[in-house]
């Protein structure tokens, strides 16, 4: 009985990884679908009270480098109306691949991850880290410490559209 037990359970571990490695995760264009899920049953994120849109008021303490061209965009309503936290966290996901970081000239090896922006939104690292390209965790911190002064200032809005990337 010992014996049959073991060799279903390494049959079934088996089928597991053959069904999971056999699932497309299309990251680059599902951001909102696994933000969405990951905050579903966040009774902290759903339970926040509606939150005013205000205008990005952030260009003096931002001093990084944008795509000169992009254009912020209201997805949710208009400035001065009311949205949910939620619908902040999952409608702005993927802003940072709406063109914010296109059309930059960043770095010698960026052409090496297709551009600024992917130069910005990947790091590699490779011959136990003596090459190292590409900014991701500095872009995430950046966007936690401005996350961070939006709610300091008592923006909602802005602090979890910062914490969204």
């Amino acid at each position: 009985m010992k014996l049959k037990k073991k060799i279903s359970i390494l049959v079934l571990l088996i089928l597991s990884v053959l069904a999971l490695s056999s699932i497309n995760v299309f990251s680059w264009n599902s951001h909102f679908f696994y933000t969405e899920l990951a905050i579903k049953n966040n009774d902290w994120i759903n339970d926040f009270p509606e939150i005013e849109i205000t205008p990005y008021t952030y260009k003096d303490i931002d001093q990084d480098e944008y795509n000169p061209e992009f254009i912020i965009k209201y997805v949710e309503g208009e400035i001065g109306g009311k949205t949910e936290a939620s619908d902040i966290l999952i409608n702005y996901s993927d802003e940072p691949d709406w063109d914010l970081d296109t059309n930059l000239d960043l770095n010698k090896i960026q052409a090496l991850t297709g551009g600024s922006q992917g130069y910005r939104h990947m790091y590699f690292s490779v011959f136990a880290g003596l090459l190292k390209a590409g900014d991701a965790p500095k872009r995430a911190n950046h966007f936690f410490e401005m996350s961070k002064i939006a709610f300091g200032n008592g923006d909602n809005y802005w602090g979890f559209r910062f914490a969204r990337s």
